[in-house]
Parts: C-alpha cells; sequence; structure tokens
C-alpha cells in the first residue's frame, strides 16, 4: 500500500481554493475531501520521490473546514484520530489578517529538551487544539533555518537514514547527512 511519507502541507489558501502538497511512498493518485468539495491529481516524480500538489474549489469563503487525504482510495490523513481534524480555513472578506510566525524549531517532543522549553510551533498549536476559528491565525510565516531543522530526534534520524539516496549523503554543507534534514542532503 502506498504511503504518506511528507505531508499534507497547505501551500496556497484563498477565498473559495486550496492548494495541498504531498510526498508519497509510491505513484498513486492523490484525493482531497473537504466538506462538499473533492479534488484528485495524479503524483509526480522527481528524483526518484513522488509527489502531488492537488488544488481543491468550491469552499465557502471565511470558513473552516475538515479535509481528508487518500491515496489510491485509502484514507491516509488525518493519521491520528485523537487530535482534532486538519482543517482549511478560507480567507474571508474584510476582517484582521492575523499571520502567526516562528523559527528555529526544536523537534515535536512534549516537554523539555536539552534544557530549553517546548518548540513554541508545538505550544502555540496545543493553545490552538479546540479554539475557536477567529482565534486561529490567516497564515503561518516560518523564517529562519526551517528548511534543514537543525535537531532531529532519533526517530527521524532513523527515518533519514531509511530514506536517503545514498549518491547524496556527502552533499551537505551544514553537518553530517546522517542526521540532518537538509534539502541539499535528500
Amino acid at each position: 500500500m502506498t504511503s504518506l511519507l511528507l505531508g499534507p502541507l497547505l501551500r496556497h489558501v484563498g477565498s473559495q481554493d486550496a492548494t495541498i502538497w504531498v510526498e508519497t511512498s509510491a505513484a498513486c493518485t492523490v484525493e482531497i475531501r473537504a466538506g462538499g468539495s473533492t479534488a484528485t491529481d495524479r503524483t509526480f516524480r522527481v528524483a526518484g520521490h513522488h509527489y502531488a500538489i492537488v488544488a481543491i474549489d468550491g469552499l465557502e469563503p471565511g470558513s473552516a473546514t475538515p479535509y481528508e487525504v487518500f491515496l489510491d482510495g485509502e484514507r491516509v490523513w488525518p493519521a491520528d484520530p485523537t487530535r482534532p481534524p486538519s482543517r482549511i480555513r478560507t480567507l474571508g472578506t474584510g476582517g484582521p489578517l492575523r499571520i502567526a510566525f516562528g523559527s528555529c524549531r526544536e523537534p515535536a517532543k512534549r516537554g523539555r529538551l536539552r534544557g530549553i522549553d517546548p518548540d513554541v510551533l508545538v505550544a502555540y498549536a496545543e493553545r490552538l487544539t479546540g479554539a475557536a476559528d477567529e482565534d486561529w491565525p490567516s497564515a503561518l510565516l516560518l523564517v529562519g533555518d526551517q528548511v534543514y531543522a537543525d535537531d532531529t530526534s532519533d526517530a527521524m534520524r532513523e527515518d533519514i537514514r531509511r530514506h536517503r539516496d545514498p549518491k547524496f549523503s556527502g552533499f551537505n554543507f551544514f553537518r553530517d547527512p546522517d542526521d540532518h534534514l537538509g534539502l541539499l542532503a535528500r
């Protein structure tokens, strides 16, 4: 069975549409279901990886619509039924634009890591769990070194080693590619 490797990631959200990006373990058809709207697209291949960018429209302006991701007809997202469903929060007309931002992420662990308080984005996500729609930001701006996630967890390092293309293993200017989640090392 094809699995979801990365994502879903909302790349664009408008007043009635959204674009969702995923990486999958093999070629497949990706389907997004949000409210009464459905969109599908086939994955495309780049350097041995399978990606899809699915554009869905027909969403209500200013709404928060739960969505699901299916690969070849099998539901793969949401992955954790104990968490609230992911939502596409479309832009409304008028009202303030609220932007959340973050930088220098720590791995998503609960509690303290190396004497550092939990990552601000993890803490913010916990705060938003169950929050009213008007308390959610309109956009999330990730600045700083988000691309190469400086400190990876043991589980992430193992996943990197399983998926790393050996021909690129020495192509990282920052640190040992075996423990670094960098686009240059991929």
